[in-house]
């Protein structure tokens, strides 16, 4: 005797599957969890909101603590960067790069240094206090130069 399943049970299945894909996916990819914002150790930043960080890597100036913020794009990991933008500028990487250049042709703001070999990222950053950044969490342990910079 054969089974016949209904058009609306095999959708389901199928949805059900793609959901769980899609959540090992993410638990293998990382989260925005293990994304953090990194500051010099020296620096006297210790915290900025998320409305800050978000002027701050769309080109708009940030001064806390008396210091002119300075953003850092690491794009060492393709997957940390869209990660960042996703979760904390609310943008995709070309909505990003369209939102960059319309400022900067707008207002004249200068692009943030973009760094694609790691160590040369760590090596700016802690030896500026005013430079931000992200990176893994678990990429900081190695690291005690730098620091966390909490988000409100």
């Amino acid at each position: 005797m054969e089974r016949v399943i209904s058009v609306k049970k095999l959708f389901i299945s199928l949805f059900l599957f793609c959901c769980l894909q899609a959540a090992n996916a993410g638990e293998s990819t990382g989260t925005a969890n293990d994304i953090v914002l990194i500051a010099s150790k020296e620096s006297s930043l210790n915290q900025l909101s998320l409305l800050e960080v978000r002027k701050l890597f769309i080109g708009m100036p940030v001064v806390k603590n008396g210091i002119h913020l300075m953003p850092v794009i690491n794009v060492s990991d393709q997957m940390i960067q869209n990660t960042f933008l996703q979760s904390m500028v609310f943008m995709t990487e070309n909505t990003y790069k369209r939102q960059l250049l319309k400022r900067t042709i707008k207002y004249g703001t200068i692009l943030p240094k973009k760094y694609d070999d790691i160590r040369e990222l760590i090596k700016k950053i802690s030896s500026n206090g005013s430079m931000v950044s992200f990176m893994r969490r678990s990429d900081l342990k190695s690291h005690p130069e730098l620091k966390v910079v909490e988000i409100l």
